[in-house]
């Protein structure tokens, strides 16, 4: 078991847990020995992953364990958190992956509706999550919080401007953790992926040798994320590796945001 990084036997909150990222880093963190608590919508894809990551890591001390839970309902989020701290007694990481995409859109016509929902899963749900779990890490004067966002903040990218507006939003909410809280030991970083290999990606961006051709074009590096490049990242931001590391936004995107490159049509 590699324990380089020091998780084995932290306590890891991961939302949207069961899919593209989110799982990614709930399979690093467990595979390491860390106790991880995975949050996500889809009861029985979540029963699933919880016991593929069991089974892939027989020998493995740590503690996986699914919670069925939709962040954007303020009191599920709090029933969850609660059966969580009732589980293992305290978090000692979150990671705030959950979020949606909605129907592509321009600005003019981007539906009311639409951009309340998006905003309740991407901002709302991380807000709900850290409220209910903070006060765990404050008792034991430690934490890390991982914010999910977006390149597209700085890009205009996604389905339209309410995704780009809602992962800038979890800058704010990484500041002003920092702010008020790392003189009790809790930081805050953010990653920001650029194109990754997730389901997400693939509603937009169809998995054909074509496709995927014109997608690697566009990466320096010549070719899109995987979900476990970013799960490498959470777990050294995870570790006491990055211990006097706070306030980050780490660009993930093999290099694509260095150069201006044509967009993939659909």
């Amino acid at each position: 078991m590699d324990t380089s990084l020091h998780v084995a036997g932290k306590v890891m909150v991961v939302t949207g847990a069961t899919r593209g990222i989110g799982r990614a880093v709930a399979e690093a963190f467990y595979s390491r020995g860390a106790h991880v608590a995975m949050i996500a919508r889809n009861e029985s894809r979540g029963v699933r992953v919880q016991q593929e990551i069991l089974e892939a890591y027989p020998d493995v001390p740590g503690t996986c364990r699914f919670y069925p839970c939709s962040v954007s309902d303020s009191r599920a989020v709090e029933r969850t958190c609660c059966d969580i701290l009732s589980d293992f007694g305290h978090a000692d990481v979150l990671v705030l992956n959950a979020g949606i995409e909605v129907k592509p859109s321009s600005i003019a016509d981007t539906e009311i509706e639409d951009w309340k929902t998006l905003m309740s899963v991407n901002v709302d749900g991380a807000f709900y999550v850290i409220k209910h779990l903070i006060g765990s890490m404050e008792a034991r004067g430690s934490g890390s919080i991982i914010f999910i966002s977006s390149v597209s903040t700085l890009s205009g990218g996604g389905t339209g401007m309410h995704y780009p507006a809602s992962k800038a939003a979890l800058q704010g909410m990484m500041a002003r953790i920092n702010y008020d809280l790392l003189p009790k030991g809790i930081r805050a970083n953010m990653i920001s992926p650029g194109l990754v290999d997730t389901p997400l990606l693939r509603r937009k961006y169809p998995d054909t040798p074509e496709t995927n051709a014109s997608l690697n074009a566009q990466i320096p590096m010549g070719r899109i994320a995987r979900p476990e490049d970013i799960a490498k990242i959470a777990l050294f931001l995870a570790s006491d590796l990055s211990g006097y590391v706070c306030g980050q936004n780490i660009t993930a995107d093999g290099g694509r945001s260095l150069y201006r490159r044509s967009v993939v049509s659909t």
